[in-house]
């Protein structure tokens, strides 16, 4: 078995490594190694040892007086109480990884629901990183920000072209403490708030919509008086019932102050679960950065204008890299990979762990029955009905899962608490998740039950008796 199951290890690994989140692979190696084969070998021999062993006991304790005394026939249903217990263990085993697979994809699919703040459609995003050597100080970065940002423009099929520095859950984030016009600074007043740094068009070509104010304009360039845009949770947080346009903020190291001219909307940053944090905006030419992103909208697919803006990047500087060109479609995905790594991972433990236990189930009660052959023989000879043979063996694997699914739902009540902190818009405690896993326990258990009931179905209550 576990040279069967390191064979079934070989050919798996490969398909669900292709799964593995890029940012994860690092971390996530799934390959068969020495250390994987010397577990494997000391599972199977303590397996084979542990449920060898205590029947072999049992067995030597076997009373022949009493056996003879039976005179052959076979045991009775409560002989089995080892193996049922099993299979009330693997049934509860079943139930908590079912029930934790069921919240995480059912909170998955509400995450991919989520507002994420902007509009993804029909954008696509180019990563530069400025070379030191050429581009030394702010004027040369942005000179080149803004001829490349013309030129990207200008292709047929482009809609809008800006800058960022830090692209809505692209990963990666800037703080800078601050300080408001009016209000002393004490300390720890100020924590890093979320900070990033976009040209002119940015906010309406990612789709966020400017709710009061301003959106930067060319004039706000290196010698014009500062300028910011926040988010509304900036505003509720730093402004509560006020308007924040035409009010005064600085970086908390004694620079100018700045006006902010905007009120743009929320977007999630750096995780589609969490929601939007306080966040402010400033213009590129006054606050310009080797590394940034290009976000592109187009009228059409902008899979067709990759090719296309990097070459109207490299018109410009020939020697300009660009790298992890992708859309923002793409962005979203790449940033709720690993919850679906997980849920697919917890899914596929779940799968197993029922098979086991429809295995289990199923193995229970064909031996049962099994041994129980003159009996039913007895009772088909006295007149019980096809159906209530059926009853008694649905009856008995329904009874070992319901027992199981008791205790699974207890555990899985206390269990699933710990990954509260990885739903999202799903309660720990989901009725709907519990009937759904209890309804496809008992299901998968009376359709385990079904070839067992059959074959009992079929026996001849002569040929049974003659086993008397």
């Amino acid at each position: 078995g576990g040279g069967l199951g390191i064979l079934f290890a070989f050919w798996g690994t490969q398909p669900l490594s292709g799964l593995v989140p890029e940012d994860l692979r690092n971390v996530i190696r799934l390959t068969v190694d020495g250390r994987v084969l010397a577990f494997t070998a000391l599972a199977s021999v303590l397996a084979a040892i542990a449920f060898g062993l205590t029947p072999a006991l049992q067995g030597s304790r076997f009373a022949l007086t009493e056996a003879l005394r039976e005179g052959g026939q076979s045991s009775t249903p409560g002989r089995h109480g080892a193996q049922r217990i099993l299979v009330v263990a693997e049934s509860a085993l079943a139930v908590v990884l079912l029930v934790s697979a069921g919240l995480l994809l059912k909170s998955f699919l509400r995450l991919t629901e989520a507002d994420e703040g902007f509009d993804p459609t029909r954008v696509v995003t180019l990563n530069l990183s400025l070379p030191a050597a050429r581009y030394s100080n702010p004027a040369e970065r942005n000179r080149f920000v803004e001829r490349m940002l013309e030129g990207v423009s200008a292709l047929p099929g482009v809609r809008s072209a800006s800058a960022v520095t830090r692209l809505p859950l692209g990963g990666g984030e800037s703080r800078r403490g601050i300080e408001i016009e009016g209000r002393p600074a004490r300390p720890g007043d100020n924590p890093g708030v979320l900070y990033s740094v976009a040209s002119p068009g940015y906010f309406g070509t990612l789709g966020i919509p400017l709710l009061r104010g301003r959106d930067f304009t060319s004039r706000d360039d290196a010698g014009a008086p500062g300028v910011f845009i926040i988010n509304q949770a900036m505003a509720r947080a730093y402004w509560p019932g006020t308007d924040p346009v035409g009010k005064r903020m600085r970086f908390d190291d004694a620079t100018p102050w700045s006006e902010v001219v905007g009120v743009a909307g929320d977007t999630r940053q750096q995780d589609l679960a969490e929601p939007a944090p306080p966040m402010f905006y400033a213009p590129y030419a006054q606050d310009s950065w080797p590394s940034l992103t290009v976000a592109i909208r187009a009228a059409g697919d902008p899979g067709a204008l990759e090719n296309e803006a990097e070459r109207a990047i490299q018109a410009v500087d020939k020697d300009q890299a660009v790298y992890d060109v992708r859309t923002m479609s793409e962005v979203i995905e790449n940033s709720v990979s690993p919850r679906r790594f997980y849920v697919l991972l917890l899914g596929i433990f779940a799968a197993l762990a029922l098979g086991l236990a429809a295995i289990g189930i199923y193995g229970v009660m064909a031996y049962s029955f099994a041994q129980r052959t003159h009996e039913i023989g007895i009772r088909l000879a006295v007149g019980a009905q096809h159906g209530d043979v059926l009853r008694l063996v649905l009856g008995e694997g329904a009874r070992l899962a319901l027992g199981g699914l008791a205790i699974g739902l207890v555990g899985a009540l206390g269990l699933t608490r710990l990954l509260s902190s990885l739903l999202f818009g799903v309660s720990a405690s989901d009725p709907l998740t519990y009937a759904s896993v209890a309804v496809v326990l008992v299901l998968v258990a009376l359709i385990a039950c079904y070839v067992p009931a059959r074959r009992a179905l079929r026996v001849d209550p002569m040929v049974a008796l003659r086993y008397e």
